[in-house]
């Protein structure tokens, strides 16, 4: 009898102990998992979680005073962007003057106008409602550039002083017009993507054919005779930017692979001339050329910059090609910027906060409002120049400066131009 009940004892027990179990297994289980989730997130912290970066941006108090010409001081503070709603800015009222901080931004055209440059004579752009050329005078009134009428231009590329610009129509007509001599030359049909010599006495232009053979870079007077042929491009005319040298001896500048990261700039000279090539830190190279020849300041995109166009300057000329590249440290296009008569600066409209692949996709930046920055070509530094007092924020598309320095012209995304005073 004792030894059935020991037994019948020890299997209520045993299956005690079976009922019990499966509770403390899920306990554990649940220590143990909050203990793995705990150190994962520990080896995340300490290892694999990478650090906040902010690209320094500068900050200069308005009420800061420069004396004309002086480049303002550079003053780094910790903020990956820029904003009118930071709470550097609060409280601020926007100053007249572009001075590192809010500025009052002038609204100096219409929608309708296209093709905006400054020369000597100030603001000129034509105005596609009247098909007129109109100029901006010093009380911001509208005046004729020109009494001639043009109907339906769709793309302007003027001459250094403004006193010629070709006309290309969306019927592929192309024309010349001096505006001085009062001259019109009619240009061939399949010349597209011209630029005037820096005397301009000269175009230089991309002559697209009905085959790849017939693709070639070309030049000619600019009274449209001495037609010459420079490079065949093939089927390469989108990796070739037409733009003469201030110098005359390069038309034009090709990208070619040079490995997964990186191109090659390659040089085209009018006479066949073998310049040096350079590689650039990145891809979708967009030169500028500084107004000696002896620079070009450019932008690329690298997984380095998180594919965001980065701005830099690199020696153009000679045996020096490809020397003495700097990078500037600014993400943004070399086309939203424009050089001083001297070359010693550059101002820029830079978007606040580039989205990761912009330079792949620059549709990217549409609705990603510009601050404006000075950047000291000698030094490398920069610094910021202007925040715009406005509520939605400008999308710079053509920066230009007055033949004075005095004001910073800008082509917004809604086609109107605009100015900032400088000091």
């Amino acid at each position: 009898m004792e030894i059935l009940i020991g037994a019948v004892l020890i299997k209520q027990n045993v299956n005690n102990y079976y009922m019990v179990l499966p509770w403390k297994k899920i306990l554990m289980g649940i220590i143990l998992l909050l203990i793995v989730i705990s150190l994962s997130y520990l080896l995340y912290i300490f290892f694999f979680k990478s650090e906040i970066t902010t690209t320094p941006t500068t900050f200069i108090p308005s009420d800061t005073v420069l004396e004309p010409g002086q480049l303002p001081e550079v003053v780094t503070r910790p903020t990956d962007q820029v904003s009118p709603d930071d709470t550097s800015f609060q409280g601020l009222v926007p100053s007249k003057v572009a001075r590192g901080g809010l500025t009052e931004v002038q609204k100096n055209t219409f929608s309708s106008s296209k093709g905006a440059m400054t020369s000597s004579q100030g603001l000129v752009f034509y105005d596609s409602s009247s098909g007129k050329f109109l100029k901006v005078l010093s009380n911001g009134q509208l005046a004729e550039y020109s009494d001639k009428v043009f109907h339906q231009v769709e793309s302007i590329t003027w001459d250094r002083n403004g006193s010629q610009a070709i006309l290309e129509y969306p019927d592929g007509a192309n024309i010349l017009y001096d505006f001085q001599e009062k001259k019109q030359i009619t240009l061939p049909k399949e010349m597209r993507e011209f630029t005037f010599s820096n005397d301009g006495n000269q175009i230089a232009a991309e002559v697209i054919g009905p085959n790849k053979e017939n693709n070639w870079i070309v030049t000619a007077n600019s009274n449209g005779s001495n037609i010459r042929f420079i490079e065949q491009i093939g089927d390469r005319a989108s990796d070739v930017n037409v733009d003469f040298s201030p110098n005359n001896q390069v038309v034009a500048t090709f990208r070619d692979s040079y490995d997964a990261n990186r191109q090659e700039i390659i040089f085209i000279g009018q006479n066949q001339e073998n310049f040096k090539s350079f590689v650039p830190e990145g891809r979708g190279f967009e030169g500028v050329w500084t107004p000696n020849g002896t620079r070009m300041f450019y932008s690329v995109y690298s997984a380095n910059t998180s594919f965001k166009p980065q701005l830099w300057i690199v020696d153009a000329q000679g045996n020096n090609i490809g020397l003495n590249n700097t990078d500037l440290r600014l993400n943004t296009w070399a086309h939203k910027c424009t050089i001083n008569g001297s070359g010693g600066s550059a101002y820029c409209a830079v978007p606040r906060d580039l989205p990761t692949g912009s330079g792949w996709y620059p549709e990217l930046a549409n609705e990603v409002p510009d601050d404006f920055y000075l950047i000291n070509l000698e030094t490398g530094s920069y610094s910021l120049l202007a925040v715009p007092d406005s509520d939605t924020g400008y999308q710079a598309q053509n920066v230009m400066l007055s033949s004075d320095e005095s004001t910073l012209y800008f082509t917004n995304s809604d086609n109107n131009v605009y100015s900032i005073d400088l000091p």
